[in-house]
């Protein structure tokens, strides 16, 4: 289940409280980079709609995952930047800076910062009200209590305007920091090879491949599951992990990830030394 309100492990106790209450859930877990949650139930006691139903309630933006691969546009230049209201909120903050200055015809533009709370506090609010509903007290509801405290007790306008502002840009921040951590991610991913080979030649998929299993991996092939080298000396090139254009040496002992190719020998001729010898590591 995609749970899109998902921006910190802050929203982990959220979605536990909402959906472990619910008769049938045995377990919950969540996945914060993925934004996703997995829930184990019982199917006769229990329609997954509900689960969706219950996370909504708390404003988190939940729905059935989908079988269809994402679009690439969602990452495209205009989807990452901040939403409108938080590029306003902004300029209304900045606006309102004057406003701190000893010259009193400047003073009325403090209420410019009101402004600026108004366009950035509904979506902390909204999510404040969520947490609440499932008696979670959240970073939300911290900073609303801090606005009303701030921005409308004391009539520090500027101040909360600030607070409220920086945090929804800080939100939009670590939102993009963990979108493009979770493209890299899914493309780490899609570097495995679907078989392997074993060492007597057959080919068989890589989810059959067991714990202690021999592979033979020859020049030019992907590594299809980490291991330890048994037998054979090459190198392997890891830039698809790590980055380093320079190809590593490997031998007996060294270890190799999923997903790196053993490097074609630069000799006319392949020999049996050039195929990389394994066991697949626990």
């Amino acid at each position: 289940m995609t749970v899109d309100g998902i921006c910190c492990p802050s929203e982990v106790p959220i979605i536990q409280n909402s959906l472990k209450g619910l008769t049938g859930v045995s377990d919950v877990s969540v996945n914060v980079p993925g934004k996703t949650t997995t829930v184990e139930y019982d199917a006769s006691k229990i329609d997954p709609e509900q689960f969706v139903a219950a996370l909504n309630r708390a404003n988190l933006g939940a729905c059935l995952r989908s079988n269809e691969t994402p679009q690439d546009g969602d990452a495209s230049l205009w989807k990452q930047l901040p939403h409108w209201n938080i590029l306003l909120a902004f300029t209304f903050l900045v606006v309102a800076i004057p406003s701190v200055s000893s010259n009193e015809d400047l003073a009325f533009m403090k209420y410019f910062a009101l402004v600026s709370i108004a366009l950035a506090w509904p979506p902390i609010l909204r999510k404040a009200v969520g947490a609440l509903r499932v008696h979670v007290l959240d970073i939300n509801c911290l900073m609303t209590i801090a606005i009303i405290a701030g921005a409308i007790v004391i009539e520090e306008y500027l101040e909360g305007a600030g607070l409220v502002t920086l945090f929804a840009l800080s939100e939009w921040l670590e939102r993009l920091v963990t979108d493009r951590a979770r493209k890299a991610f899914s493309n780490t991913i899609a570097l495995k090879p679907e078989n392997a080979q074993l060492l007597n030649g057959d080919v068989v998929p890589v989810e059959d491949v067991d714990i202690g299993t021999l592979l033979a991996i020859k020049p030019g092939e992907k590594v299809p599951v980490d291991g330890v080298v048994r037998k054979g000396v090459s190198s392997v090139d890891e830039s698809s992990i790590t980055g380093e254009a320079r190809p590593v040496g490997k031998k007996k002992g060294d270890t190799v990830c999923s997903g790196t190719i053993n490097n074609i020998p630069t000799r006319p001729k392949t020999t049996k030394r050039d195929i990389l010898e394994f066991r697949l590591s626990p």
